[in-house]
């Protein structure tokens, strides 16, 4: 559909009528237009980094920055790249996030502030001509209409921080390991699944559960370690089955496959090491 047009969609019921199946290269608007899915998950990737790197320069909250990415994905879980400029619609998800999470700002700074962004200005000085400045607030005002109108004004996502934070908890009743460690490793898995494809093949709920899972194991716990007064492994209380867990898991470590080589060497042997962990306790 071209830019300026509206898309209807029908309503969705919950998170999991957004997501894609598991397939290592998913069928997507784009897609079917003639892009290959690497094309694709090169923009998507690129659209993120704009999207997160604007949230940190307007110095918004984290989780105005992920809700941006979650509107961004199924953005395009509907319209194909091809038809639309991903940096307008990449301003226009954290325009949109910022009210969502109420820390909006009026619409003229934040086009100025996106530009500044997007053409690696130093200051205002360099900006380009306010006729410019005004066509590009036009375009991220019609960006939003269009947004709503694609989420069918569902604005309201889960946050895998958040959730990480709650099944850190249930499992640090368990293990009791420094808990800003094994956060921090968890919160960079998660961030990554939602930068990429990943956060529209899988929920936020099953997101935080793998996140919390390999930052376990990723500190070297023992996947059959159990709590002193149960014979369950300290997995279970993620609230996914072993085999649920595992296909999440995968798909989150399958973000690093293209550069394992170049990976801290705590990465490195966590894929060496996971599926041998995986099995022997299987």
């Amino acid at each position: 559909m071209a830019s300026g047009g509206l898309v209807s969609v029908p309503a969705m019921a919950n998170e999991s009528e957004w997501l894609f199946d598991g397939a290592a290269t998913p069928v997507t608007p784009s897609t079917l237009q003639g892009y290959s899915w690497s094309q694709e998950h090169r923009l998507r990737e690129s659209t993120a980094h704009l999207i997160v790197d604007l949230a940190q320069r307007l110095h918004m909250p984290r989780a105005t920055g992920v809700t941006a990415l979650v509107y961004m994905n199924r953005f395009f879980c509907v319209h194909a790249f091809q038809d639309h400029d991903r940096y307008l619609v990449g301003a226009a998800c954290v325009y949109v996030a910022s009210k969502t999470t109420e820390c909006a700002m009026k619409l003229t700074d934040f086009t100025e502030r996106t530009l500044m962004l997007v053409d690696d200005c130093r200051d205002k000085k360099s900006m380009p001509a306010a006729s410019e400045v005004e066509h590009v607030k036009a375009k991220i005002r019609q960006y939003e209409v269009i947004i709503l109108n694609t989420l069918s004004y569902e604005l309201v996502v889960a946050n895998p921080y958040h959730l990480v934070m709650l099944k850190l908890e249930l499992v640090q009743a368990i293990l009791n390991m420094p808990y800003e460690e094994v956060r921090d490793v968890a919160w960079l898995f998660a961030t990554d699944a939602v930068k990429s494809i990943v956060g529209v093949q899988h929920t936020m709920e099953e997101i935080a559960a793998g996140a919390v899972y390999l930052s376990y194991l990723f500190h070297r716990i023992p996947r059959d370690t159990t709590a002193c007064d149960s014979d369950r492994p300290w997995w279970t209380v993620l609230g996914l089955s072993g085999s649920d867990l595992d296909f999440v898991s995968k798909s989150l470590l399958g973000l690093y496959q293209h550069r394992r080589k170049r990976s801290p060497a705590a990465l490195q042997r966590l894929f060496d090491e996971y599926p041998t962990a995986y099995r022997s306790t299987r």
